[in-house]
């Protein structure tokens, strides 16, 4: 036994190992075997001691199931039973700072103790199985794609007039309007990134603009890595 402190006795959670953070992420589950009390905090283990990190994002809930997708650096949550009995459907990211509700058409119908898995050669999170609204078993297998709905990356710099740049992105998307695009500018010469998210409008656009930017820059779709584009700002 390693610790004592930390999450509270329980069921039925999910966990998760983020392997560029080298912790273990624990969700949810049911706290009680009679009259159920359903957990939403999220806990990291780092080999030493727990953290709580979040008690807002998903709702409370048990039988779900959490994956890491090494690409993108983020957990992936989905599904599971709420605190009032309803078999959930919505897809929750994890970046190790806040969660996120990923907005996307064709998720699976709801479920819970399901199975789920990242295929990391695809680049894909499949999904099998577990209970549906009526108690019946289910059999069907999806997988979800994490660059659905984004269609185009187009980023350039713009001389400012001053020995810099002003870099504007814009993400060309299947996305509602008000739905977000986390977006990342590298400066390769710092080795530091800036994440900003860009509403989509009405258009289907996505834009965001950084100012006073210099040399080469990477700009990358947080959702899709494969999605980037380098950019150069010459005095």
């Amino acid at each position: 036994r390693e610790s004592t402190r930390g999450p509270s006795n329980r069921a039925y959670h999910a966990m998760a190992y983020d392997s560029a953070r080298a912790v273990t992420i624990l969700f949810g589950g049911r706290t009680k075997r009679t009259r159920p009390l359903y957990n939403g905090e999220t806990w990291e283990w780092d080999g030493r001691r727990w953290t709580l990190m979040s008690e807002t994002g998903p709702e409370p809930r048990a039988s779900h199931a959490m994956i890491y997708d090494e690409d993108r650096r983020v957990a992936v949550l989905y599904g599971g039973l709420g605190a009032d009995g309803a078999h959930l459907s919505e897809l929750w990211e994890w970046d190790g700072v806040e969660w996120r509700e990923r907005q996307i058409e064709g998720v699976p119908p709801p479920r819970n103790s399901h199975a789920m898995a990242y295929d990391n050669d695809r680049k894909r999170i499949v999904v099998f199985g577990g209970y549906g609204e009526n108690s019946e078993r289910l059999g069907d297998t999806w997988e979800f794609d994490p660059c659905v709905g984004l269609l185009k990356l187009k980023a350039r710099c713009k001389a400012d007039g001053g020995g810099g740049g002003v870099i504007k992105a814009t993400v060309s998307t299947s996305l509602s309007e008000g739905s977000t695009v986390p977006i990342d500018n590298t400066d390769v010469a710092n080795n530091t990134t800036d994440r900003q998210r860009a509403t989509v409008n009405a258009r289907g656009k996505a834009k965001h603009k950084w100012p006073d930017q210099h040399g080469e820059h990477v700009v990358t779709l947080a959702d899709c890595p494969r999605m980037t584009q380098t950019v150069l700002c010459e005095p």
